[in-house]
């Protein structure tokens, strides 16, 4: 069984969408309002019995394929399946508050969790890691994590698995920085918003696929999305917040111009609203149409009561 108790957080995505997919940059933070972590069903605790029976089963299920994969697939690391095949039959699940199909990293954080408890070797301190090993661990992940989702890049458990923020260069660079934190708190926020419907990543990824196989918006993303995106991020790591927000609304612009089928149904209008009084501005929080959106404003507490006006309530990500 599992020895201390260790919580993976979730992750939010606030650069790269898409643009990774092509080589851009990624940055992702921990966002510690939702978690998850390895438990018993037999532990004197209060729990949701009927999700946590369902997930022993999904972890069972999940057992089967690694057992599979890990014949057919070489891998750097392997995970102790003797010791895993037990603690599934003690009743072992992954409580988590984490919500499915919203881009914050549920399967990731479960499969960051396995890792880190039945990884062999044992990473032992994630702050040890290089490059070289983020690399490889990210691997091991995009292996696991395919399960879910057909294919993973591996991305969304390592960043689980860090707790930090994390930079992605072009896919083949990775590394742990600081995001300054805003003077005014008060004023200053990234945020998301619930629209009421679910992530359609597969079905959407596909699109921008094909998307992208027209010279036009081809041209668009080379030239214009994806060197907004990595400015965004080069801004917000900098502390630039003048020439972030800036870059920011041409980002927003050219998603709901470019990319209209990512926006969920009835959201454009509100979109739109922020890019005209620039008292916010949306953009999309992983591959779009449902899940959260995700807003960054300078006028958090006006923010906050326009769209506590329309019934859709804020949740703050960082300040």
């Amino acid at each position: 069984m599992p020895g201390k108790k260790d919580v993976f957080y979730s992750k939010v995505l606030l650069f790269g969408e898409y643009a990774v997919l092509l080589k851009g940059n990624a940055l992702s933070i921990p966002y510690t309002h939702y978690m998850g972590e390895l438990s018993f069903i037999n532990e004197n605790k209060y729990t949701d019995l009927h999700f946590a029976k369902s997930s022993n089963k999904k972890l069972r299920q999940f057992y089967e394929y690694i057992l599979k994969v890990t014949n057919d697939v070489d891998m750097a690391f392997k995970l102790d399946l003797p010791k895993l095949k037990k603690d599934i039959n003690a009743g072992l699940y992954f409580e988590s508050s984490i919500p499915q199909g919203y881009g914050l990293g549920s399967s990731g954080a479960m499969v960051a969790a396995l890792f880190s408890t039945y990884a062999i070797p044992t990473m032992g301190n994630t702050i040890d890691l290089d490059e070289h090993q983020l690399i490889k661990i990210r691997h091991e992940f995009a292996v696991l994590e395919s399960y879910f989702h057909g294919t993973s890049s591996g991305l969304d458990p390592l960043l689980c698995y860090l707790k930090t923020p994390v930079l992605i260069e072009g896919m083949e660079h990775i590394k742990k920085v600081d995001v300054p934190r805003k003077k005014s708190p008060s004023k200053n926020a990234i945020f998301i918003v619930d629209t009421g419907m679910p992530e359609k990543t597969d079905g959407l990824v596909v699109l921008f696929h094909d998307m992208y196989g027209t010279p036009e918006f081809k041209k668009n993303v080379e030239t214009t999305y994806i060197p907004t995106s990595n400015r965004c991020i080069d801004h917000l790591i900098a502390g630039s917040e003048n020439a972030f927000y800036q870059d920011l609304a041409i980002l927003s612009h050219f998603q709901l111009k470019h990319m209209s089928p990512m926006i969920p149904t009835g959201w454009s209008d509100l979109w739109q609203a922020g890019l005209d009084h620039g008292k916010y501005h949306l953009k999309l929080l992983g591959s779009g149409g449902g899940g959260f959106l995700l807003g960054f404003t300078r006028h958090l507490s006006e923010v906050s009561k326009m769209f506590g006006k329309l019934g859709k309530d804020i949740i703050i990500v960082s300040g």
